[in-house]
């Protein structure tokens, strides 16, 4: 609901972002339904007794942690998750850490993207043993460029006399009275219906 109807995420991109884990909470939730018996007549496979509800309760924790996950993944820039682990206590050097990584995926993705075009524009994938040749091929270029990369990345830090003492730039914010209010109304219908559902509203 506040992804959708309050940030208005679009839905498709949402649903993207959901669908690989939701995928993998389905697949452990179907599993959970069986069960391996043993018996005289050797071992089969059944329906477990309480497998329904276990694998209803899986889905809806599983559903409830991803939706909350992806909500923070799509309104929330990494860097600033990270400022506010630096904020915590975070060891620097981990947050500049997590940060060189997360630019490095963006590049990763983009000399992959560059790779695949120019072995597509030279029929690369026009068949499929064509196909496995361009891979095996892609992959360790992919892997080579990326630690070149690196290294050059490391001579530039060095170059600029780094000694790991990383300096932040953290802009003025000014607090929101409306969003606290809205995070706090949000939490405290949270834990009621949290007590309610324990107290006894299944029944």
């Amino acid at each position: 609901v506040i992804a959708l109807w309050v940030v208005r995420l679009p839905l498709s991109a949402y649903l993207r972002v959901m669908a690989i884990p939701l995928g993998f909470a389905l697949a452990g939730a179907g599993a959970t339904i069986f069960s391996v018996v043993v018996s005289s007549g050797g071992v089969r496979i059944a329906l477990a007794s309480n497998g329904r509800a276990v694998a209803i309760n899986l889905i809806v924790r599983s559903l409830a942690a991803i939706s909350c996950l992806c909500l923070l993944l799509l309104t929330t820039p990494v860097p600033e998750i990270v400022l506010l682990l630096r904020r915590c206590g975070l060891p620097m050097a981990i947050c500049e850490l997590m940060l060189t990584i997360y630019r490095f995926i963006y590049i990763f993705a983009e000399t992959a993207a560059s790779i695949w075009l120019a072995q597509t524009a030279r029929c690369g994938y026009a068949s499929r043993r064509n196909a496995y040749r361009s891979i095996s091929r892609l992959v360790p270029s992919l892997f080579i460029n990326s630690i070149e990369r690196a290294n050059r990345l490391e001579i530039g830090i060095s170059a600029r006399g780094c000694q790991g003492d990383v300096r932040w730039l953290e802009p003025e914010r000014t607090l929101s009275v409306k969003a606290l209010c809205g995070i706090a109304f949000l939490q405290i219908g949270v834990v009621t219906l949290s007590l309610s559902f324990n107290g006894g509203w299944w029944h």
